[in-house]
């Protein structure tokens, strides 16, 4: 389970990051962003990427952590990356399963 809220935060952090490039704004969303929210798309973005290296590092040694870690992020950036080069309206799509992920992560992890 804590596999799957890694991937799906490290989803949502590189979501949040591609979001605050006025260009991927646009595609995506259809309009571009102000300043101050740009600065919000590129903290929210950083702090889940944060979060999604924070749990593996609490659960096993830092070598296997940081293999993990790089493995799903590597996998989530390469998804975002081909949703904004071949669908870029449908990447808000992919917050909805992956907030899903995420609280099923947690529910899990509280388990």
């Amino acid at each position: 389970m804590t596999m799957l809220l890694m991937f799906a935060l490290a989803l949502l952090g590189f979501c949040g990051l591609s979001l605050s490039l006025s260009r991927h704004h646009a595609d995506a969303l259809g309009d571009y962003p102000a300043p101050a929210v740009e600065r919000r798309w590129r903290w929210a973005g950083g702090l889940l990427i944060v979060l999604s290296l924070a749990i593996p590092l609490l659960r096993v040694d830092y070598g296997v952590a940081f293999v993990e870690w790089f493995g799903l992020a590597t996998v989530a950036a390469l998804i975002v990356v081909g949703l904004l080069t071949w669908r870029p309206k449908r990447l808000p799509w992919l917050a909805v399963p992956a907030v899903t992920a995420v609280l099923a992560g947690l529910i899990g992890l509280a388990l």
